[in-house]
């Protein structure tokens, strides 16, 4: 009896503790939580109000509204930043680059990896993003992410090319860290030009990578509304608008962008010479035979650019005629330089890639020396020039066509051919 009497003394001592000293605890610790820790009372809003997103770097803020258009949360973006006084809605972004490198030791390894039949150019950084939403003027959650981005060129090159290629690449390409990509865009009035536009698809490579952790803490953090404050969704938004209305003139999704690239169709045809490639470029005597070749192409502009250097890539098939009968194809990568392109546009070019005859062609043996192979280096160089101001854009070119063993890569020295011809290109 006196072990239950000590028993309930304890259980009462434990109540009476509860019921009055619990009140006090509570003021206590709520007075000790800090805010950030405290409950979040949020502002609802609702997807039919309009939202305006703002940035000190113009091209993450059109990047960032295009992704906030394509999730359709709320009817109308605004992304001038002028508009900001005409909501109280906000979602500020701003970001920091860090590590700002041009991938040396990464891209020599693809190449070592890929015996240097690869090429790489390229340059990258991590992003720290800081996301603030601001609702109704009031602060209703603040986030940081972490992404990195990567922009540049690859392609195949023939066996060691790549290798070499991924070198004096990185070397010209010291200036388009990300970086200095972004400093030469923002400096420019119009944010148009070659930098604004590597730097466009940086940010959009780098926001894709976290576009789920972007918009999902998003609909758990902030309440939305159909239109009537009594339908209020926690987790997400129940039934969205049916469009967003995005209000940027800047802004461009990545399939509207202006037209800047086109297909060129190259048409060329030459005779074969008994002069090296060298000896061709260096100015001497050209010596025909009968063999001729007649070359359709097809030319595409890659994106990236080193400097004032821009590159292509062009696929042929040619046909031979006179000591040789077979069919030709080529897949060759373009560097080109322009010159007086507001007056009279003019170009060199030079270019690289591999050659495969349809047939052994045994006259590219006889020209230089026996034997020879179907697969072989192909080389070009090529001047050009166009009008100014016509939409197809024409041009005549003058291009010395070019089948090389390389030393002795492809097969035994001196065997190829080289023809030097003359065509047009047009712009589709």
């Amino acid at each position: 009896m006196a072990d239950d009497r000590e028993i309930s003394r304890a259980m009462n001592f434990r109540f009476y503790a509860l019921r009055y000293w619990y009140p006090f605890f509570l003021i206590f610790t709520g007075c000790t939580i800090k805010p950030d820790k405290m409950p979040r009372i949020i502002q609802p809003i609702s997807i039919n109000e309009t939202i305006v997103v703002t940035s000190s770097d113009p091209i993450l803020r059109n990047q960032v509204c295009i992704a906030l258009k394509s999730k359709t949360i709320f009817r109308k973006i605004l992304c001038n930043q002028e508009s900001l006084g005409q909501s109280p809605n906000r979602l500020h972004v701003e970001a920091t680059i860090y590590h700002n490198s041009l991938d040396y030791p990464g891209n020599l390894g693809y190449s070592v990896i890929t015996l240097g039949t690869l090429l790489f150019v390229t340059s990258s950084a991590e992003l720290e993003y800081h996301f603030q939403w601001i609702i109704q003027g009031e602060v209703v959650h603040t986030f940081s992410l972490t992404s990195r981005g990567r922009v540049g060129m690859w392609t195949v090159l023939p066996f060691h090319m790549g290798f070499v290629g991924m070198h004096l690449g990185t070397l010209f390409n010291y200036r388009n860290t990300i970086g200095n990509l972004r400093i030469k865009c923002l400096n420019s009035v119009e944010l148009t030009g070659k930098q604004c536009e590597l730097y466009r698809q940086f940010q959009q490579g780098a926001l894709a990578k976290i576009s789920q952790e972007i918009w999902s803490p998003t609909k758990k953090n902030i309440q939305f509304q159909q239109g009537s404050s009594e339908q209020i969704i926690q987790d997400g938004v129940s039934s969205t608008p049916e469009s967003s209305e995005l209000i940027c003139e800047t802004c461009f999704k990545p399939g509207s962008l202006p037209q800047k690239k086109k297909w060129d169709l190259v048409l060329y045809t030459g005779k074969a010479a008994h002069q090296s490639f060298g000896a061709i470029i260096g100015g001497n005597k050209v010596d025909y035979f009968d063999s001729r070749i007649s070359v359709m192409g097809l030319n595409y502009p890659l994106e990236p650019s080193i400097e004032k250097i821009h590159f292509e890539m062009e696929g042929q098939i040619g046909k031979h005629e006179g000591l040789m009968h077979h069919w030709e194809s080529n897949l060759v990568l373009i560097a080109r330089i322009g010159f007086l392109e507001e007056s009279l546009p003019l170009s060199l070019a030079y270019g690289i890639g591999l050659s495969y005859a349809w047939e052994v062609p045994e006259p590219e043996a006889k020209i230089e020396g026996p034997p020879t192979n179907q697969i072989l280096n192909y080389f070009l160089f090529e001047l050009d020039v166009g009008l100014p101001g016509i939409d197809w854009n024409p041009r005549l070119l003058l291009r010395i066509h070019h089948r090389s063993g390389v030393y002795g890569i492809y097969c035994p020295d001196n065997c190829g051919a080289n023809f030097v011809t003359a065509g047009i290109k047009i712009s589709f």
